[in-house]
């Protein structure tokens, strides 16, 4: 029914064109852009394009106006093909240039077939009009359209002047024939090659493209010669032929390639010269192997290892896929300008996402100006996020790129309902989203694997501040204060001394590291009752000094971990790393809910041994039996297999 009215409509806006003179019927495709324009979702499509195409070449509001222009153009190769029977000798003198037109009569005089390879440029489907009018009716090889009605419209408005329609799939056997009887046809060489195509390179991306044109010439010996009709003005084209593409007899599939790749690079230099006249609204790059995957985290060191442990599952991912596929990679950390531009930029965010396309220079008013302009200017195709304050940052970046968002977390209120594409979410974390993918995961994504953790052990064996031995080792990892959680001094001081006591019975060193988060209190009675114990091989204050990749290469050294209960992420990383785990309580009680889920989740499997001050010597002393070990392959399995969903 909609196809019909739809059909009805272009009919009676066929016959008002057709009777009004040029100059009205260029008015009224100014007003049909511009309705075209803002109601049309496909100017979202035409924008991420031309950002993904050009990067930072133009600016947000330069590219709104080359879709505005697109539009114009769009609309208006509409009102001249509804004018196709004025097409003939005085409208080629009054309105269209010729380049090379020697090449176009050569074609046809050819002693082989001919293929004129056009694209989605300018007014295309006009070109075989002017075709018809300078006395050769063009065979065009078309697509076929959904919609039955539509095509056969389309095809009855070609026929008008001559152009006969041949229709890829049970065309192909004609193309041949024609092709064999050196005949001429008209090809349309920028689509998508759909998922069996070839892979080329078109704007930096790689994706696919159909090659049977430049392999059926080979075969037949046919001349391509490539053709561009971009518009001067309103009123005005250029009909421009180029050099034949020089082919060769082989139908080597890799020499198919290179020419298909050469007219792609053809095609790019004369779309860069007036990006307006493409077909930007078209979703050229459906299928697509480069993917550009941002990643992005608030500078807090777990959230870090979460995103590093996500870029690690699209490493091992990519060597599953075919080789074609590419990733490119970027990491960011997102600084705000202040902790109260961070609170207003949460709450402002909710209400900013459904316009944030074209609009990200909002940004400067919350981020570091080199911060805010990386993000306005950079191109993604997947947004992945750790850290609750950047949900809304995620969701933008989505909106803006068109692309895929993963979130490493269930997003808090007001989030839960913007439907990320793709939750990454540890057992304990409650969720109450309607995303249409979550992984559940036993512990938090890190970036945690035997070649980190080799390399960050010879790293740290190279630092002077390591007092190497031959003793067995613990690996202490002391995290700090968060909200209402607070250590208690005393617990700390006794837990340290019975650690010290218990070590020099055990003859076991200690690899000791504080967090960020430590107070300035809690490393001063570690600093005083460690730093000059014989046993204590390393002592890592982080806000003074720190090492990179200490802990990977202290979880390496060790067969023990001994974590606060605060640290979500070293608990889970001394897990992925399959050491015996012991979580120490030392705070006020006041741990965040979701904290004491993960903790009971993991007690109750098993994985992890909970202690106190008071019962720490008991607890490690009997450490080495009842653990089981975290499957850190099935864990992996379930986010590669989330991950292969964006894809």
């Amino acid at each position: 029914m909609v196809e019909s009215f739809f059909i009805l409509g272009a009919r009676i806006l066929h016959l008002c064109v057709e009777a009004l003179p040029l100059r009205w019927a260029i008015v009224l495709g100014r007003i049909m852009s511009f309705i075209a324009y803002h109601f049309s979702g496909r100017r979202s499509v035409a924008y991420v394009n031309l950002k993904a195409a050009f990067g930072n070449r133009y600016s947000a509001k330069d590219r709104r106006h080359l879709v505005r222009r697109v539009f114009s153009n769009l609309v208006q190769n509409a009102i001249e093909i509804f004018r196709f029977k004025h097409v003939d000798q005085n409208f080629l003198d009054q309105h269209v240039q010729f380049k090379h037109l020697d090449r176009y009569y050569n074609l046809f005089e050819g002693k082989s077939g001919g293929i004129f390879l056009t694209a989605h440029y300018g007014n295309w489907e006009l070109s075989q009009m002017v075709s018809c009018a300078l006395g050769h009716p063009l065979y065009v090889l078309a697509r076929k359209q959904r919609y039955e009605k539509l095509n056969a419209y389309l095809n009855q408005l070609r026929g008008m002047s001559g152009s006969i329609t041949i229709e890829q799939g049970r065309g192909v056997r004609e193309f041949v024939r024609l092709l064999k009887g050196k005949k001429v046809v008209a090809v349309l060489g920028d689509l998508s090659g759909g998922r069996n195509g070839m892979p080329v390179r078109f704007f930096g991306r790689k994706t696919t493209a159909p090659y049977g044109v430049f392999a059926l010439a080979r075969k037949t010996n046919a001349v391509i010669v490539p053709t561009f009709f971009p518009r001067l003005d309103e009123a005005h084209h250029q009909l421009y032929f180029a050099e034949p593409l020089e082919l060769d007899s082989s139908g080597d599939r890799g020499d198919v390639k290179k020419d298909v790749q050469h007219y792609y690079h053809l095609l790019e230099d004369w779309i860069g010269r007036q990006p307006e006249q493409w077909f930007w609204i078209y979703k050229r790059w459906k299928y697509c192997f480069t993917k550009r995957i941002l990643f992005i985290h608030d500078g807090r060191a777990g959230h870090a290892s979460q995103i590093g442990g996500i870029r690690k599952e699209f490493e091992k991912l990519k060597m599953n896929l075919s080789s074609e596929y590419e990733f490119e990679y970027q990491e960011l950390e997102v600084r705000f300008k202040s902790e109260f531009h961070r609170k207003i930029f949460y709450i402002l965010g909710f209400f900013m996402i459904p316009f944030a396309q074209g609009n990200l220079s909002w940004l400067c008013y919350f981020l570091e100006d080199e911060c805010a302009k990386i993000l306005e200017e950079l191109h993604t195709d997947i947004v992945v996020s750790a850290g609750s304050s950047l949900v809304s940052l995620n969701l933008m970046l989505k909106n803006e790129n068109q692309a895929k968002s993963v979130v490493l977390m269930t997003p808090s209120f007001p989030y839960q309902g913007h439907r990320e594409d793709l939750l990454i979410i540890p057992e304990h974390d409650r969720n109450f989203t309607r995303s249409a993918h979550i992984v559940r995961t036993l512990i938090t994504p890190n970036r945690v694997d035997e070649e980190l953790l080799a390399r960050s052990r010879k790293e740290l064996i190279e630092q002077a501040a390591f007092q190497r031995s031959e003793r067995k080792k613990v690996a202490v990892f002391i995290g700090g204060d968060s909200r209402a959680y607070r250590f208690e001094p005393e617990a700390v001081t006794k837990w340290i001394r019975d650690l010290k006591e218990w070590a020099k019975n055990a003859e076991v060193g200690l690899l000791v590291t504080t967090s960020r988060r430590t107070k300035s209190h809690i490393e001063k009675t570690i600093k005083e009752e460690l730093q000059s114990d014989p046993l204590c091989e390393l002592l890592v204050i982080a806000n003074e000094s720190n090492i990179p990749n200490v802990t990977y290469g202290m979880l390496s050294l060790s067969e023990i971990a001994v974590v606060t209960e605060d640290s979500i992420s070293m608990i889970s990383e001394a897990l992925s790393a399959r050491k015996k785990v012991i979580v120490m309580q030392l705070g006020n009680g006041k741990l965040p809910i979701k904290h004491q889920r993960f903790i009971d989740v993991l007690g109750v499997q098993s994985m992890i041994r909970v202690a106190s001050e008071n019962d720490f010597k008991d607890v490690i002393s009997s450490v080495e039996s009842g653990y089981a070990h975290i499957n850190v392959d099935e864990n992996s399995n379930r986010i590669q297999k989330g991950l292969r969903t964006l894809l």
